[in-house]
């Protein structure tokens, strides 16, 4: 007769009850990894009842717990957000956990209070602070785990379940979790899955962000460049290897974690002039010496470039965009703005990126380390704003958290605070504002007594707030006090690096994407109301249609690009003759260049290429179609 194996809980809670009398724990009831993780945490000295998940948050730790680490965050924050994006609405919370345990950033909102409230950013996770919880255990363990209910040490922890993979940087050090948490019990196998893919995202794009004359991407198969599955290589000017990830590790050197120091021709048995020979779109075959054959693509680090600071999930996705002069001066007037503690008011249109600039200025600042804590005015109910701005006290209203919590200036302290959407902020609300703007002091709502408060304070808006005032809908007073650096972002059909936007969106979603003559045209003849964000949006629809076509690296047409955005441009008075002559103008001056080029390397191509920095393949593309193309040496 079958019988029924024991379900999940009641296994879990014989192993526990074993395991607090001190008795052996039956194989097979928990995994391995959380009998080793009970028994450190009772090392630490923890008792299962212990509360110690929602105590206070103080900002000087958690600023100390940033610190060197914005680097990761950068990168961590838009991936978390894109994650976020596909899992399902508020059941789940993302987490960024530093390699000491604690909570550096966290993203979503789930019914459960307890559980946000333990994702804090500042709370500490690791196993000596809170005993066993999906953080703590793959810190401890350095692998993915997953995290149970009453899988938990500790006993205010069992009502949740958490998946976490470690992360590591470009030397193979843990640097940190990756955690997904939600209220129910569950064994999120397929989230623990998303989760590595990210943690792979992640360490791809610190190897990336190393300073270095070259990145080599390869990959056993083709179709797996520009994924978070390929290897990649940072090498220096002078031919050594900088920095590498875990894939590349583990198919150059079994896994071995001293890649770095060693020449690139030792390796690869091909040099570092001989690479970024092949610096091009197109991937190529790369045979080492032991004879394993790989496709590689050669990328060169960009120049000029303005590294902006992630920006809101889903809105313009943590653009770094190559700047025109005006924005890359506005940048700079900011940052030394809020070095003297002088507001700034950004204005510009929906999607021009209002929040990455802020970021970005944050990040420029002497407050790098610090927080930044943004607040959109007009998406926070008129009702909850000021307890959202100010915080509140125990009891100060109906559902109020036991407590009370800590509002967003409060969170913000030694860092900066953006208060986007200024203009959508309540009329009756203004003057308490105000008044916070000027005393740089802060009061609960609900009473108690005021706190001191040390941030930098940016304002945007895509309104016209001197109209506003003018209709007596915002306050002068305020007006004048938010208006110390006014910054106005051109909209996207106004910026003259239009193309180096387009560039940088192709490049951040790999594979070597480009558009064609005509795709281009379309795009850059249209006006553009959503700006970047829509833009993004187009773009990132049209790698996917090209990829439905089983193509990777391939041209974007116009027929991939999205019905909606077809028939809006096509709408458009006057588009075709205009477009037509953009691409003619640009196309006719990238030749202009190409030959200037050529003349000064005596023809030599491949020289002229490299001063170019650009691969011989789009040298002989931006020639014209009358030049034929060799076909490329192998590396």
């Amino acid at each position: 007769m079958r019988t029924d194996p024991m379900p999940r809980d009641q296994r879990r809670s014989l192993a526990r009850r074993c395991f607090l009398e001190g008795e052996p724990v039956p194989e097979g009831l928990v995994s391995a990894s959380v009998l080793r993780s009970w028994e450190r945490s009772r090392h630490y000295g923890l008792s299962v009842g212990d509360k110690v998940l929602h105590g206070p948050i103080r900002a000087p730790d958690l600023r100390d717990a940033r610190a060197g680490l914005q680097a990761l965050l950068n990168i961590a924050v838009p991936e978390l957000g894109r994650l976020h994006e596909a899992l399902p609405h508020g059941q789940w919370m993302l987490a960024c956990v530093s390699d000491a345990g604690v909570v550096l950033t966290s993203i979503g909102r789930v019914k459960a209070g307890e559980l946000s409230s333990g994702l804090r950013a500042g709370n500490r996770l690791h196993e000596p602070a809170a005993g066993t919880t999906g953080p703590g255990c793959a810190l401890a363990e350095r692998r993915p785990v997953i995290i149970s209910a009453g899988e938990h040490y500790l006993d205010e922890a069992s009502r949740f379940s958490c998946a976490a993979v470690p992360l590591f940087d470009h030397l193979g050090r843990m640097v940190g979790v990756l955690n997904a948490s939600s209220s129910s019990d569950c064994r999120p196998i397929q989230l623990l899955d998303a989760l590595v893919l990210s943690s792979k995202a992640i360490q791809r794009e610190l190897v990336r962000h190393q300073t270095a004359a070259a990145y080599l991407h390869f990959h056993a198969r083709a179709d797996m460049l520009g994924t978070p599955l390929e290897g990649v290589l940072a090498i220096g000017p002078d031919g050594e290897i900088v920095g590498a990830n875990d894939d590349a590790r583990g198919a150059l050197r079994e896994g071995a974690a001293d890649l770095e120091g060693l020449a690139v021709e030792a390796l690869l048995g091909c040099s570092l002039a001989r690479l970024l020979d092949g610096v091009g779109d197109a991937p190529r075959r790369l045979v080492l010496g032991n004879g394993l054959s790989l496709h590689a693509r050669v990328e060169r680090p960009r120049k000029a470039r303005l590294a902006l600071a992630a920006g809101r999930p889903g809105a313009d996705r943590g653009a770094a965009e190559e700047t025109e002069p005006a924005i890359s001066r506005a940048l700079r007037h900011v940052t030394h703005a809020m070095q003297r503690q002088l507001p700034v008011l950004i204005q510009g249109e929906t999607g021009t990126g209002k929040e990455v600039f802020a970021r970005a200025s944050h990040a420029a600042s002497a407050r790098a380390q610090g927080p930044f804590v943004a607040v959109n005015c007009s998406a926070i109910p008129a009702d909850l704003i000021e307890a959202e701005l100010f915080g509140y006290e125990d009891g100060a209203f109906t559902g109020a958290r036991r407590g009370g919590a800590s509002g967003r200036f409060e969170q913000a302290h030694g860092g900066t605070v953006l208060l986007d959407e200024i203009g959508d902020m309540p009329l009756a609300l203004q003057p308490k504002l105000l008044r916070v703007l000027q005393e740089r002091r802060i009061a609960r709502l609900g009473g108690g007594a005021e706190r001191p408060i040390d941030v930098a304070v940016v304002c945007a808006t895509h309104l016209d707030l001197e109209a506003l005032v003018a209709q007596k809908r915002f306050r002068e007073d305020l007006y004048y006090r938010i208006n110390g650096v006014r910054v106005s972002l051109p909209p996207l059909r106004e910026r003259a690096d239009f193309p180096q936007i387009v560039a940088h969106i192709l490049q951040r979603e790999g594979g070597g994407f480009q558009l064609s003559d005509d795709a281009f045209a379309l795009i850059a003849a249209f006006s553009w109301p959503g700006n970047i964000r829509q833009l993004d949006t187009v773009l990132r629809f049209a790698i996917t249609a090209l990829e439905c076509e089983g193509e990777r690296g391939g041209i974007i047409e116009i027929d991939h690009l999205p019905d909606d955005f077809r028939a809006a441009a096509r709408r458009a008075p006057g588009l075709s003759a205009p477009g037509a002559r953009l691409t003619q103008e640009v196309s006719s001056l990238e030749r202009g260049i190409v030959r200037e080029a050529l003349a000064a390397r005596d023809g030599n191509r491949t020289h002229a290429a490299r001063d170019l920095g650009i691969s011989r393949a789009t040298l002989y593309r931006k020639l014209g179609p009358a030049v034929r193309r060799p076909p490329d040496d192998p590396v």
